[in-house]
């Protein structure tokens, strides 16, 4: 989503659902589907920015410009400007050979992620025009109304509304090792 915060909801998760539907211009029955649309507009996608695609020259200028390339690269050139020509070659070669393998791999390594991401897309249960619906996650949009199921990934910043037994594992964001029960009502510590 965009960084754009909606008027006063800065601190949503301090407000009650009606305080935070009527900030939101919406209700407790879902978002109809033109409304939606022109959220999705207004706000972006509720989605990472997209990864900028790094060339080879950049990519090897970076591996190149390391500390430790460096050194290397100077022992080689000063072996070599010191009559060991052979020496301060190898040096250069294993340099070169370790930052053409190292900029492959990664490579091949974004382009595989980038295939994993697109075959993982996310859905998330909305409630469009008071009837639950699967949707793709980046077309999530403030006022929607979410239904999270147990082993569901949480689509989107929210406020609980209602819940039974919810615990949510926090650990990517917090460290904390063990789920933490959620509730309605309940104020997300600070």
């Amino acid at each position: 989503m965009s960084t754009e915060t909606t008027s006063g909801l800065h601190w949503f998760w301090r407000l009650s659902p009606a305080q935070a539907s009527a900030a939101l211009s919406c209700d407790l029955n879902g978002l109809g589907d033109p409304d939606a649309e022109q959220r999705l507009q207004r706000y972006g996608r509720n989605a990472d920015s997209p990864s900028h695609a790094v060339g080879p020259l950049r990519a090897v200028l970076r591996r190149l410009l390391e500390p430790l390339s460096l050194i290397l690269l100077v022992a080689g050139i000063i072996s070599m400007a010191t009559g060991d020509v052979i020496g301060g070659a190898i040096i250069v070669l294993i340099l070169t050979l370790s930052i053409g393998l190292d900029t492959i791999q990664e490579g091949h390594a974004v382009k595989a992620a980038e295939v994993l991401r697109r075959s993982v897309a996310l859905k998330a249960e909305v409630k469009r025009a008071g009837a639950y619906c699967e949707i793709d996650v980046d077309r999530v949009v403030p006022g929607d109304i979410l239904r999270v199921r147990a082993g569901d990934i949480v689509p989107a910043d929210a406020l609980i509304i209602e819940s039974k037994a919810f615990t949510a594992g926090e650990a990517a964001l917090t460290g904390e090792p063990y789920p933490v029960t959620k509730q309605a009502g309940m104020p997300s510590d600070e």
